[in-house]
This record gives C-alpha cells, sequence and structure tokens, in this order.
C-alpha cells in the first residue's frame, strides 16, 4: 500500500532549505511520530466502514488542508505554496464513490510509515462536507503525510467503486485492478426547479450546489441522483422551503412560492459618494445578519470616470488612481479605490461591500455606509450616488 502511494506521489518535493551535509533539517515544533492514533473516528458506533480514499502530502511547514468527501471518482495532484513561502504537494486516490447525503460516519488510518494528520474538522453540512486536517512536520523537512480514507454506514461497502467495478466486500489498495467488465453508472437525474421570487440557492442533501464554483440559483436544472434526498431552497429575507425524502424521478420539477419572513427588515437608502460616513438608520445586534445589495454609479476620481460600487480595477485604464495615494487617498487597501465600504458604530472596523456582502454579525450598533476614498477635501469634486439595499434578520440557523 505504502508503496503504491509513492509511486503516485512521483517523489519528493525540495525543501524550502536545504540543511548543510551532515547535519539534521530544522523542523517547526511538532508532534513526534507515534503522539497521533493509528486510527481516527467521529464515532465508534459504526458496524460497516468502506474505504473511499487514500490521501498523502509532502509538506516543508504546518498545513491545513480542507478535503472533499463527496462525488470524487478521479485521481487528484495538487501543489502550492503556504503563506510562509514554502512548497507543498497533496494526493487524492478515490477507490470509492461517496454520494452526498447525511449519517456518514468518518474515520481515519494512518499508512505505514507515513505520518497521521490531525483531524481539525469533521465533514458536516457547517463546513460544506470537507474533512479539515492538520499535517504537522517532525524530525526535518519535507515530511510525508499519508491516510486512508474510510466511512461507515450499513452498505458502506456496497459503494460503487472508482474504477468502475460494482461494490463488494473486497478491500483494494491503490493499483490493483478489477478484472471484468466495468458495470454502467446511473446517470444522474436533471431536475428543473424555480421559484418565486427567484435567486433561490439550493442544497441537495446538506450539499450547497454549484456549478464550475459558482452557486447555482432558481430557476435552474440541478442533476441529482435518482432515490430519495433532502432538497433544500433557500433565499435570504424567505422563509426556508424543505422537501424531506423527496423522490428524484425522471420528468419530475419543482415549482415552489416563497413566503416573506417576517423576521427579516429592509430598507434602501442613497449613498453619495461626496457624504462623509452615511447613517443608515439601520441597528445591528450581535448575531443578526445582514445582506448590502448596491447598484449605481457615482464618480470620486474628478476625471469623469464613473464607476459602480465595486470602485476602480487596479488596472491598466485606472492605474493612475493607485500611483499617487496622497492625490487619490483610500481608507483601506482592501478594496478598491470607490469602493462602497460599511462599518458598525462611527469607529468600527471599514469592511468592503463593492457590490453584495452578507455577513453574521458579530458585535451590534449603528450601520454606516461610505465611499473608499480619504475624507476632506479629497470628496470635493466627487459626483453621483448608489442605491443600496439593506435587510436584516436573525443568524443563520435561528
Amino acid at each position: 500500500m505504502e508503496q503504491a502511494f509513492d509511486d503516485l506521489m512521483g517523489g519528493k518535493i525540495k525543501t524550502a532549505t536545504e540543511p548543510e551535509p551532515g547535519t539534521e533539517p530544522e523542523a517547526e515544533p511538532g508532534a513526534e511520530p507515534g503522539e497521533l492514533p493509528q486510527v481516527q473516528s467521529n464515532t465508534n458506533d459504526v458496524s460497516e466502514w468502506a474505504t473511499f480514499g487514500y490521501w498523502g502530502a509532502e509538506i516543508n511547514s504546518m498545513e491545513v488542508f480542507r478535503i472533499a468527501v463527496f462525488n470524487r471518482s478521479k485521481p487528484e495532484k495538487n501543489s502550492g505554496q503556504s503563506m510562509v513561502g514554502s512548497p507543498y504537494r497533496t494526493e487524492f486516490q478515490p477507490v470509492r464513490i461517496l454520494p452526498p447525503g447525511r449519517g456518514y460516519a468518518f474515520q481515519l488510518k494512518k499508512m505505514g510509515k507515513r505520518l497521521g494528520v490531525d483531524v481539525v474538522e469533521w465533514p458536516s453540512r457547517r463546513n460544506q462536507w470537507q474533512l479539515v486536517v492538520r499535517a504537522r512536520p517532525t524530525r526535518g523537512v519535507p515530511s510525508r503525510h499519508a491516510v486512508e480514507l474510510k466511512v461507515g454506514f450499513d452498505g458502506a461497502l456496497k459503494l460503487a467503486r472508482a474504477d468502475g467495478a460494482a461494490g463488494g466486500e473486497e478491500e483494494r489498495e491503490p493499483g490493483d485492478t478489477a478484472g471484468g467488465e466495468p458495470d454502467k453508472e446511473t446517470p444522474p437525474v436533471p431536475i428543473r426547479i424555480e421559484t418565486l421570487p427567484e435567486n433561490a440557492e439550493i442544497e441537495v442533501d446538506g450539499v450547497r450546489q454549484k456549478k464550475k464554483d459558482k452557486v447555482l440559483t432558481t430557476p435552474c436544472t440541478v442533476e441529482i441522483p435518482a432515490g430519495r434526498h433532502d432538497i433544500r431552497l433557500e433565499r435570504f429575507g424567505f422563509h426556508t422551503v424543505t422537501f424531506r425524502n423527496y423522490e428524484v424521478q425522471p420528468g419530475k420539477r419543482i415549482a415552489v412560492r416563497l413566503v416573506k419572513n417576517p423576521a427579516f427588515k429592509e430598507r434602501t437608502i442613497s449613498v453619495t459618494a461626496r457624504g462623509l460616513w452615511q447613517n443608515s438608520g439601520i441597528t445591528l445586534d450581535a448575531g443578526d445578519t445582514v445582506q448590502i445589495e448596491a447598484a449605481g454609479m457615482w464618480d470620486c476620481g474628478g476625471r469623469n470616470q464613473g464607476i459602480g460600487p465595486k470602485g476602480y480595477p487596479n488596472s491598466q485604464d485606472f492605474f493612475h488612481y493607485y500611483i499617487d495615494p496622497i492625490a487619490h487617498p483610500r481608507l483601506t487597501s482592501k478594496a478598491n479605490y470607490g469602493a462602497l465600504l460599511m462599518r458598525i458604530g462611527k469607529e468600527g472596523k471599514i469592511i468592503p461591500v463593492s457590490e453584495f456582502l452578507r455577513a453574521r454579525i458579530k458585535k451590534g450598533g449603528r450601520l454606516y455606509l461610505g465611499i473608499n476614498e480619504g475624507e476632506g477635501s479629497a470628496r470635493q469634486d466627487n459626483t453621483g450616488s448608489l442605491s443600496v439595499r439593506i435587510q436584516k434578520g436573525p443568524g443563520e440557523g435561528s
């Protein structure tokens, strides 16, 4: 098993700093091998476990990785650099395809002489069903980590194999090949989902539906495996609609009229480019969720170059707003010059809004809005305004 995974990893990565000959390379403080358990589980009350993949990493510094667990059917390799500039590489090899669902248990098993990992978070609806792990180098770098990923539930061994073979009780290691003709996969069923009003987000078995990393919103067609699933439709400011154990079959369609949630309050105001921080008239309490949507045009550069709530991008066309910070000062470097900003309380932290923002409020206070430009004389030649729609309601899950 370990040798097969070594072949997949394709050799070690170079260390960020090569040690002198005859010296032991330095490592970040971390657990010595053996401190981590050989097997880690989020529950032990499971009678049937099946391997659905192998994951490994080579690192030069402590790293945190997020591993998706659903619908992974192809081997994947990734590499990059950490925030401190040291390189890392990861490898995933699927064994079985785990469809979206709830009620799964998960287990990690350290592979051979490789180092294990710390579990930061087990997969859940809250973290988009990702396994979050921390790998810590020990006894020199690069350090090599590898774990076997297992899922537990009644029927786990019947999951479809990633190599196309039928599910079964036989456990095979990376590199093994099943004989015989592969079974044909059952294609997902396209389901048309529509809501009134539109732009509701869709969850299937707790997983937010996306296409090319973009969240799908109604009206749209979602491909879902045949069978029974929990389908949840959410639009900010409206009651959530959930279909429990909805039977997905060809030709079915979901059409729903959403009902406003009276716990949510809404207000639309005009925010000018010349003014100081503008009082929205809305007070937010700790735990509230606020959603801000902005549209319109304003000009804060004095060159009659109107721009929307995103502000002027730092591009060839608008670089003149960034080369002289004295002539074109920004309140925060975390947003474009001329972008829409917010703060809670007159001295609160400045937060970029741009065209859209949804956030959970940690510390309450009055909501203020403004433009990303230094206050005072810099705004004398500003023109235009934005229309800003503000909605506030109880926190998610309330």
